[in-house]
């Protein structure tokens, strides 16, 4: 388990969430309660001044969110 920083950003970024999670992918999923899809940025060298995008793929209300994510902690 680690800790990730995730934030959703449409045209500015909203307050983010610490999220402790197996993944990258899982962290954010957890955050945005949509399918996600990774857009860009290094899913294991990630950092704040390189946050990793995902988009949302759900259809409906949650469509086109666009969310960062970098990693903050170590394993637990």
């Amino acid at each position: 388990m680690r800790a990730y920083r995730v934030a959703e950003v449409n045209g500015k970024v909203k307050p983010s969430r610490i999220v402790v999670a197996d993944s990258m992918f899982d962290a954010v999923r957890q955050y945005a309660r949509c399918r996600v899809v990774h857009i860009e940025g290094p899913l294991f060298a990630s950092s704040r001044e390189n946050p990793v995008r995902f988009a949302c793929v759900n259809e409906g209300a949650h469509a086109g969110r666009h969310f960062i994510a970098y990693q903050i902690g170590r394993e637990f």
